[in-house]
């Protein structure tokens, strides 16, 4: 089995609750995580004052604030 595979990886879960600065400097690794499950759906799990900022970016299917 190989760990990417996509069919054991459907859905995948981000949590990034800091600020503006440190999201922006997480998207290299959002766009790592995309790549390795191309398939998969992505969620993202933030804080409110980041959803606006979060919902733009095209590595998530999904953004949900808390």
């Amino acid at each position: 089995m190989r760990l990417n595979d996509n069919r054991h990886n459907r859905r995948v879960l981000v949590i990034k609750r800091d600020g503006v600065r440190q999201f922006v400097e997480a998207e290299p690794a959002f766009s790592a995580i995309r790549k390795a499950h191309p398939g998969a759906t992505i969620d993202l799990l933030t804080s409110p004052v980041l959803q606006r900022l979060a919902t733009t970016a095209p590595f998530f299917d999904r953004v949900v604030a808390t």
